[in-house]
């Protein structure tokens, strides 16, 4: 069963996180509903990417411009 992340609103009006498992994301609305939590946002742990830099974040300037080839 896949790990989800939630972020949603109590029945205080507070907000709230977490982490749940469940089948699907209907499932872990119902679960959440029946902890009287409104979901507002709902993703899959491990969905995201995070792409790797390497050396340091490339800028305009350090950009180099190749010419156009001759046709």
């Amino acid at each position: 069963m896949p790990v989800y992340t939630y972020r949603g609103t109590n029945r205080a009006g507070a907000n709230v996180t977490g982490e749940m498992t469940a089948n699907n994301k209907v499932e872990l609305q119902n679960l959440l509903k029946r902890q009287q939590i409104t979901a507002t946002k709902m993703s899959e742990k491990g969905r995201e990417i995070n792409l790797p830099t390497f050396g340091r974040a490339s800028t305009p300037r350090s950009w180099r411009f190749l010419p156009a080839s001759s046709r």
